[in-house]
């Protein structure tokens, strides 16, 4: 048995999915971050897992070929980026292995196309999210969290945010300082600070919500004449309260304190409105490339009823509602679904309906109506889709099925359930998320005997 603090040395025989690297040290498996394949490592264990132990890296006695110096002065710290140390050509190849590991494993046979990646691999998050706390000398600390704890590491700027979005993280710790908002304890469960979401359009213009436990905001004036003082790409500014003791960020109540509340942003052709809720994706030129590939695939005469499940704010139901009679998108979330049916009219579409509902229970009711549903479009969350959706969608019988994922391993599971009346034979990947571990990946399902 291993202690904790005990130093040992190894070599790491393979890299996960999710970016721990692993070595056998006298029989027991060792997990440790910010490795690659091949490298001799001295390390530090931390901590006892089911599975084995997790180790923090000392040192890296033998570097890899493909390891890279890293630019961020945050990166063992931050818990946002996994593959910084990585030469960026082998962090998709990376991708794309894992993929083909994972469709063996499910049995499935599918070709895996190569991770489609990004020219430059920063600077392409549009949303922001800086959490407020305090250190032991009472000091204001805001950044992002270290991973699997509540301990937040201060940042002052991010590689995968913008030169704009990079100065308003700056101002805006500069703004609460000299306004001296008061930053909410965890702890103590007292204080006003919890959060600033930021969201960026591809005019370089920011919606600022700020997210606080309580409602009775001191010195808003002030603050709104502050923030605007030093950043002229503040179009909005919205306060939103949560008092809840959750990790989720935003509450349910909102107050617009500067400006309209939203911003709009174009994708794909089409313009979007967003609020602070608005779920959009985060990397605007790998999400239109996605979609379009998604699109692509589908065999279209123009005649069609699409059915766009788990839709958000319409931005793919209104991208192939030109292509089709008919559209129908289901989202549970009742904002996403008011600002769904402004888009629809923004963009002057009227094949367009936007329903809100549980994707399942929609689903269920089309199976029980006998509906003729011809193309279904599916993005769910990461847990994928549930039995009763799964089962409504094979009773519906629609020729095409266009699903894409930002989780493959649920994406497996959900596609050995629908093989039963469909086949299908690629999967694509986009690195939607450069140096993180994650992808998304996008699968056309054809019916069988169709």
């Amino acid at each position: 048995m291993l202690k904790k603090k005990q130093k040992i040395s190894g070599e790491i025989e393979q890299v996960q999915s999710n970016g721990l690297g692993v070595f056998t040290y006298q029989k027991n498996k060792v997990f440790v971050k910010y490795v690659l394949q091949g490298e001799q490592v001295e390390v530090i264990i931390t901590r006892k897992l089911k599975e084995g132990y997790l180790a923090e890296l000392l040192r890296v006695v033998k570097p890899s070929s493909i390891r890279t110096k890293v630019k961020c002065p945050y990166f063992q710290k931050c818990g946002s980026c996994n593959y910084l140390h990585m030469l960026y050509p082998f962090e998709l190849k990376q991708k794309t292995q894992e993929i083909k590991q994972l469709v063996s494993q499910n049995r499935l046979k599918l070709n895996v196309h190569n991770c489609e990646g990004m020219d430059v691999p920063y600077s392409y998050r549009n949303k922001l999210i800086l959490s407020f706390s305090k250190n032991r000398k009472n000091e204001m600390v805001a950044g992002f969290y270290e991973p699997f704890t509540h301990h937040i590491v201060n940042i002052d700027n991010c590689l995968l945010h913008d030169k704009e979005t990079n100065k308003l993280i700056k101002d805006l710790k500069m703004v609460v300082k000299k306004c001296r908002l008061d930053i909410y304890d965890e702890n103590t469960k007292y204080g006003f600070l919890r959060h600033i979401l930021v969201r960026e359009n591809q005019e370089k213009k920011f919606m600022v919500t700020l997210v606080t436990a309580t409602k009775e905001f001191r010195g808003k004036k002030k603050f709104v004449q502050e923030l605007l003082k030093v950043n002229e790409n503040v179009e909005t500014i919205v306060q939103n309260i949560n008092s809840r003791q959750t990790s989720v960020v935003l509450g349910d109540e909102e107050i617009n304190i500067y400006g309209r509340g939203i911003i709009y942003d174009d994708l794909s052709g089409h313009k979007f409105k967003i609020s602070s809720k608005s779920f959009y994706q985060i990397n605007h030129s790998q999400c239109e490339k996605l979609y379009d590939k998604a699109l692509s695939l589908l065999k279209l005469n123009g005649d069609e009823t699409v059915v766009d499940t788990y839709c958000g704010i319409g931005t793919i139901t209104l991208s192939v509602a030109s292509k089709v009679k008919k559209v129908i998108g289901v989202e549970l979330n009742e904002n996403a679904v008011r600002d769904a049916n402004v888009n629809k009219e923004v963009n002057d579409i009227h094949n367009v309906e936007f329903v809100n509902d549980d994707a399942g229970n929609y689903m269920q009711k089309l199976a029980y109506k006998k509906a003729k549903i011809d193309v279904v479009i599916m993005d769910p969350a990461r847990d994928g889709s549930d039995e009763k959706f799964l089962d409504s969608l094979l009773k519906l019988q629609p020729k095409q099925i266009v699903y894409i994922s930002c989780n493959p391993e649920t994406q497996m599971r959900d596609l050995k359930h629908l093989s039963k009346q469909y086949h299908f034979k690629d999967i694509y990947l986009y690195d939607m998320f450069p140096r993180t571990t994650h992808v998304e990946s996008v699968v056309l399902l054809q019916r069988k005997n169709n």
